[in-house]
């Protein structure tokens, strides 16, 4: 897909997941008081890139830069979960969300990341090259790294960040994007099985 086309089909996206009266955007725009900033990242904006649009069973994972316990009280009437990785679930219409307060990010609470540089800090969280990207809400911008668009580019998995909580779960995960995403894994991540998941 045209970079050009990118940010308006996100935009569209997130415009038409809706809650009763609400879209996403302004549910965000309604709290940027308290949530300051606000990131979607990671692999709906890599299924925009791959296919044109985002398939209906994705969910959607937002970062925001504000303290856990302010979101857990933007959140409160949505009744969220706080799911294995530090963030909170919930369903805004017919999406399932998964949302971060920044410092609440696995490889930044861990220190495997430092804080430094607030939401451009996610560029260096992910665990694949090709989810190294984040969408700026409210000012409308894609921010990407460079890993980013050498893989889509390629369609080739790299390793981004090798520390993750989950081998196994990446395994999985590594499946899906070669036989769904259509994405060849390079030599790195055949190490990363070999060393991590007993292949």
């Amino acid at each position: 897909m045209q970079l050009a086309k990118i940010v308006p089909t996100i935009q569209y996206e997130l415009e038409s997941t809706k809650y009763r009266d609400l879209d996403l955007v302004c549910f965000f725009e309604r709290n940027k008081n308290e949530l300051k900033e606000v990131a979607l990242f990671g692999g709906a904006i890599r299924d925009v890139f791959l296919f044109g649009k985002l398939p209906s069973e994705s969910d959607l994972d937002f970062v925001v830069n504000c303290d856990a316990n302010v979101l857990r009280m933007v959140l409160v009437d949505f009744k969220p979960i706080e799911n294995k990785f530090g963030g909170f679930r919930f369903k805004f219409g017919k999406r399932i969300i998964d949302i971060w307060s920044l410092s609440e990010t696995w490889a930044i609470k861990k220190g495997y990341v430092q804080n430094d540089d607030g939401m451009m800090d996610l560029l260096s969280t992910t665990f694949f090259n090709v989810d190294s990207v984040y969408y700026r809400v409210f000012e409308k911008t894609l921010i990407c790294s460079k890993k980013f668009k050498e893989g889509i580019e390629s369609r080739v998995l790299d390793i981004n960040l090798s520390e993750n909580p989950s081998p196994h779960g990446i395994y999985r995960r590594i499946k899906k994007m070669n036989l769904e995403k259509d994405l060849k894994s390079n030599l790195s991540i055949k190490k990363y099985i070999r060393s991590n998941c007993g292949e």
